[in-house]
């Protein structure tokens, strides 16, 4: 004779680890049937079935994380009741956001200070900016795919060191490091002069020659294939 109980009483009480996963030590004792069957709000229905008189948490989660609604369910629970997130959404970001720390008022600069040490000192927070210093995953830095020309003609010529970019581009301003994907050759510059760039007419940066000398180590082309990164 199967048993039906309420899906949201089966959440285990053992230790929730890291992020929306736990690990379930203990079973549930069910002397009097050997399967229970869990109905969910909307009328789904899951059915365990135990060999013996226990029923081990560690299959039920298992059997409940196996079908999209229960484990939608489950989730949910665990999202509003207990604020665990799924690393697979953008949940996750946004509750770091919004509910990790108290809001940290723009004034009295007192409060302001007080509130921001408050969060900040907070173990998750610590540990997330110590990753994000340290470029660490998920915080490391990306580079993308650009075109780099060569500018010598004063008074455009940026100088050893600096490099030209779209004046409507992502790198007005940054500090980037400049790959060449053929020999891995690495430069770093800072991005300082602009100029209106045409699509397929102008490359992303202009190095300078010595720069590119350095870089590419051999005469370069009107646009060379590089990497540029962020730093």
């Amino acid at each position: 004779m199967a048993k039906t109980v309420p899906w949201w009483t089966l959440i285990p009480t053992a230790l929730f680890v890291g992020l929306a996963v736990w690990a379930i030590n203990s079973p549930v004792e069910n002397p009097s049937a050997q399967e229970v069957t869990i109905a969910f709000p909307g009328g789904g229905k899951i059915h365990v079935r135990s060999e013996r008189e226990t029923l081990n948490f560690e299959a039920l989660m298992t059997k409940l994380f196996s079908e999209d609604y229960s484990r939608n369910g489950l989730l949910g629970w665990l999202r509003d009741r207990k604020h665990l997130y799924s690393l697979e959404t953008t949940e996750l970001a946004e509750a770091l956001k919004t509910k990790l720390c108290d809001p940290i008022p723009l004034e009295p600069l007192e409060e302001r200070l007080a509130k921001a040490a408050d969060c900040a000192s907070k173990p998750a927070v610590d540990a997330l900016r110590r990753l994000s210093s340290e470029r660490v995953v998920p915080f490391h830095y990306v580079g993308l795919r650009v075109r780099a020309g060569i500018q010598a003609a004063s008074p455009h010529r940026p100088g050893k060191g600096r490099v030209n970019v779209c004046r409507t581009g992502r790198y007005v301003a940054q500090r980037l490091q400049i790959i060449d994907p053929i020999t891995n050759r690495v430069i770093e510059v800072q991005a300082g002069g602009t100029y209106e760039c045409t699509v397929g007419e102008f490359p992303d940066i202009q190095l300078d020659p010595e720069d590119a000398n350095e870089l590419f180590g051999r005469p370069a082309g009107r646009f060379e294939n590089a990497i540029a990164v962020v730093l």
